[in-house]
């Protein structure tokens, strides 16, 4: 081969690296670079591609995982602010109800007293039904059911307010008799 010919071939390979090294300087993507990593990485085995693949894949299932549990339980606390919000207010209607009824002389069973029972029922919002109690616990009568000929005796918790009226807690209106 004679030396005009190999010297030739030395100059177009130089000139070619020194346009490919200025291609990836210009472009950012020298080998210290970020860039040149992910060229390295792009010449490894697929075996290794597929472990970083899989790796990913993880990660990002995790990520998904973490996310939907953290939202569940912002979701679950703030129904149980809600509930506990809504628990407060049925107390203060009730113990503000009883209050107002206590300062009442003369609450009877008759139609009147009954009549304005109702009246005060209407003006809340949680609460169904307004009962007297006898010196016994016994209900004499309800706005539901009106006047009972005999006093019904239940096992219903008590829940006495700083005034002194009685409110009975969890009562199943069809064990009186109402619906």
């Amino acid at each position: 081969m004679p030396l005009g010919a190999l010297g030739d071939r030395v100059v177009r390979h130089s000139v070619r690296d020194v346009h490919r090294a200025h291609d990836a300087s210009t472009l950012g993507l020298s080998q210290d670079g970020i860039a040149g990593r992910l060229l390295k990485m792009a010449e490894m085995p697929r075996f290794f591609a597929f472990g970083i693949g899989l790796l990913l894949a993880f990660a990002l299932v995790l990520g998904a995982l973490v996310a939907t549990v953290w939202l569940d339980q912002r979701r679950i606390s703030q129904q149980h602010e809600d509930t506990l919000r809504t628990f407060q207010k049925v107390a203060a209607e009730s113990t503000e109800l009883l209050d107002r009824l206590v300062a009442l002389d003369d609450l009877r069973c008759s139609e009147p007293g009954l009549i304005s029972l109702n009246s005060y029922l209407l003006g809340t919002r949680y609460l169904r039904e307004i009962g007297l109690l006898d010196d016994e616990r016994r209900l004499t009568c309800s706005t539901a059911l009106g006047a009972l000929y005999e006093p019904i005796k239940g096992n219903y918790p008590v829940h006495i307010t700083d005034s002194g009226a009685e409110l009975l807690v969890n009562v199943n209106r069809t064990g009186f008799g109402g619906g």
